[in-house]
């Protein structure tokens, strides 16, 4: 009895508080831009923010008023026709899939082309390139479009598709879908963006692999796979969209010949891939998992800028 009493005062009596010093997470320009076939170029330019102290509400006034980046200049730079085109601030522009704060109107988005970005704020210079990269309508063929019942249960479907891939390998691409009247119970962020119709605000991406997909182990080869409806990243609950995105139904679309689905395929260069992959890997399984980095392709900051070049498929939500 008296050794036991002996070691429970050892062990009690070599406890010691230990504090840690968490690091000030200095700010840094993150940007999320893209320039698309067709279109001009589009960039959302914020600060980075501090993980320790953020809102749980991305989308308030406060953290835009905060953290978002008017006053740098943005040029985007086409080497090879020596084109420019500095693009102008704006108050917040809406694209199908994110928001934007600056907008370039001398160059249009072509692809096989390189366009670069300069970035210039507080005397620090961010730079990147990116190229779009050619999209071939057979590569996703219209007519092998449809939907599938889910099993046991033919109120839900998901979706069907055919895919050829180029026999060229390096291609990636992001699969993205958005149901046209699909309804909220409320305006998803208050943005109306078509009245009073609360139809959803975005594409978003498909379930498996968060929509990410690469030719590394198919090149060559013409296939066909399910498609499964994705979370959108502006839902809060997984019942905030009428559309069958609850539950056992998480993935699914509500059979309706009424209601149309537009799946948006974007091809994009390898090196934009990989952020979005790594965005999506770097979610690791509880408080003690370990995240993957983040592959930006930003010098001198965090994001993306990536070229982009689409194929758009409609069809009706009904097998």
């Amino acid at each position: 009895m008296k050794k036991i009493i002996i070691i429970i005062l050892l062990i009690t009596s070599c406890t010691k508080e230990i504090s840690f010093d968490v690091p000030l997470n200095e700010p840094k320009i993150t940007v999320n831009g893209y320039i698309e076939k067709g279109q001009s170029a589009k960039i959302l330019l914020t600060n980075s923010t501090d993980p320790f102290n953020v809102s749980s509400d991305f989308l308030n006034p406060d953290f835009f008023q905060t953290n978002v980046i008017q006053d740098a200049t943005v040029v985007i730079i086409n080497k090879e026709e020596s084109i420019t085109d500095t693009l102008k601030i704006i108050p917040f522009g809406i694209s199908d899939t994110w928001f934007y704060n600056y907008e370039g109107s001398n160059i249009i988005g072509e692809e096989g082309k390189t366009y670069h970005l300069e970035i210039t704020y507080n005397n620090e210079i961010i730079t990147a390139k990116t190229t779009i990269p050619y999209i071939e309508e057979n590569m996703f063929p219209n007519d092998s479009l449809r939907f599938i019942y889910k099993e046991e249960d033919n109120d839900y479907c998901y979706l069907w598709a055919h895919y050829n891939d180029p026999d060229t390998l390096g291609n990636c691409a992001s699969i993205y879908t958005k149901t046209i009247n699909s309804t909220y119970q409320e305006d998803p962020m208050d943005i109306n963006m078509d009245g009073d119709n609360y139809s959803a605000p975005f594409f978003k991406r498909v379930l498996d692999n968060g929509g990410n997909y690469n030719d590394e182990y198919v090149n060559g080869l013409a296939f066909s796979y399910p498609t499964y409806n994705g979370y959108g990243w502006w839902e809060n609950t997984n019942s905030d969209e009428i559309d069958g995105t609850s539950g056992e139904t998480l993935g699914f679309w509500n059979v309706d010949p009424e209601k149309q689905v537009i799946i948006k395929i974007s091809a994009m260069d390898r090196s934009s891939w990989n952020f979005w992959a790594s965005i999506q890997n770097n979610n690791p399984p509880g408080i003690f998992g370990s995240p993957s980095n983040v592959q930006s392709n930003i010098n001198g900051g965090l994001g993306i800028w990536y070229g982009t070049s689409s194929l758009y498929r409609t069809i009706n939500c009904s097998p």
